[in-house]
C-alpha cells in the first residue's frame, strides 16, 4: 500500500505528530508513505523542519530532491501540452525563461499557445515577447508578500543590479542599514529560498530563479527603475575606481538603462570602452553592439 501525503508544508502540528508516529510503525509493514512538500516554504523554524529531522533518524526514511526538467523533458512537455512538434528555438527559449521549473514551463507554454490563437502571431514573434504568466506571478508574489518591507526593498535593488549581486554594492545602495542590519535582511532572503550564495564567491548572491528577479523588477515603476540603474552605475564607478575597464560592459548596461536621467556622456564612454575590449578579444559582434549603442547615444 502506498499512501501519498501532498503539500506537507501546510500540515498542522497534530498532523505532523501523527506522521512521526506512523513513521515508527511502518518498518516491518508493507506500507510506503510518500510525503511531498515545497522546500522554498519550509524555513528552519517551520514545524515540518523538526518533523523531518526526527524522521531522518529512522532507518526507513529516505529523502529525494526533485530538480527542474532537462531540455529534452521540456521539449516533451511542450509536445504533450501543445500537440505539436516544437522547434529547437522554442525549446531553448522556454527552457531559458523557466530554467526547467515544471509549473513555470507549463504555464509559459499555455500562454504562448493562447497568444498564437488570439493574434495569429508566428512562433518567432511570440518568442520575442516572452513574459511571466499571471498564474506564475501570483505564485511568486505569494512568496514575496511574506517578506518584510526592508527585505523586499533590498532584494528589489538586487534584482535591478542583475541575476547576481555583490554585498558591497548592495551596502552602498542601502546606506540607511548598518552592516549587521543588511546581513539580517539578506539572511531573510536566503531563508525564504529567494536568493542563494554563489559557491566559491565570498559575499556574492544570486536569485534562486530568474523569474523571481524579473518579478521583483516588474513590481516597481519605470521611473524608479531608471533612477535605480543610475545610482547603481555611479556606485559601481566608486567601487571600481580608476580601473573600470574590466567592468565597462556592466557600467554601459546600467547607464544605458538610465540615460534619460544621467545623460549620454557616461554611456558613450563605457560603451566605447567595452567595444574596444571586445574588439581586442576578437568578440567582433559584441564590439559592433557596444559601438552602435555608443553611437546612438
Amino acid at each position: 500500500m502506498v499512501m501519498v501525503l501532498d503539500d506537507l508544508q501546510w500540515a498542522d502540528q497534530p498532523s505532523l505528530l501523527l506522521l512521526e508516529f506512523l513513521g515508527k510503525q511502518v518498518r516491518d509493514s508493507r506500507i510506503m508513505v510518500v510525503g511531498t512538500y515545497r522546500d522554498v516554504e519550509v524555513t528552519r523554524t517551520h514545524p515540518l523542519s523538526g518533523t523531518l529531522a526526527r524522521l531522518a533518524r529512522g532507518e526507513v526514511y529516505r529523502r529525494e530532491e526533485l530538480s527542474g526538467l532537462e531540455t529534452g523533458e521540456v521539449e516533451q512537455l511542450i509536445r504533450d501540452v501543445s500537440g505539436a512538434e516544437p522547434s529547437q528555438q522554442l525549446v531553448e527559449a522556454v527552457y531559458g525563461h523557466t530554467e526547467g521549473n515544471p509549473f513555470f514551463t507549463s504555464e509559459v507554454i499555455r500562454l504562448l499557445g493562447e497568444r498564437r490563437e488570439a493574434t495569429g502571431e508566428g512562433e518567432g514573434k511570440s518568442l520575442g515577447l516572452l513574459e511571466i504568466p499571471q498564474s506564475v506571478l501570483e505564485v511568486i508574489g505569494q512568496r514575496l508578500n511574506r517578506l518584510t518591507a526592508e527585505c523586499e526593498g533590498v532584494l528589489t535593488t538586487g534584482a535591478v543590479i542583475g541575476r547576481q549581486f555583490d554585498f558591497r554594492l548592495l551596502g552602498k545602495l542601502n546606506e540607511e542599514f548598518s552592516e549587521g542590519q543588511l546581513l539580517g535582511v539578506v539572511d531573510e532572503g536566503l531563508e525564504a529560498y529567494l536568493i542563494e550564495e554563489v559557491p566559491g564567491q565570498s559575499d556574492v548572491y544570486q536569485f534562486s530563479h530568474a523569474l523571481v528577479q524579473q518579478t521583483l523588477r516588474e513590481r516597481i515603476s519605470t521611473g524608479r527603475r531608471v533612477r535605480l540603474h543610475g545610482r547603481i552605475g555611479e556606485a559601481l564607478e566608486t567601487l571600481y575606481g580608476e580601473q573600470p575597464d574590466e567592468h565597462a560592459a556592466e557600467l554601459a548596461h546600467h547607464f544605458s538603462q538610465s540615460v534619460s536621467i544621467t545623460g549620454p556622456e557616461k554611456l558613450v564612454r563605457y560603451a566605447t570602452m567595452a567595444g574596444e575590449r571586445a574588439l581586442a578579444g576578437y568578440a567582433h559582434e559584441d564590439a559592433v553592439g557596444f559601438f552602435a549603442q555608443g553611437l546612438e547615444a
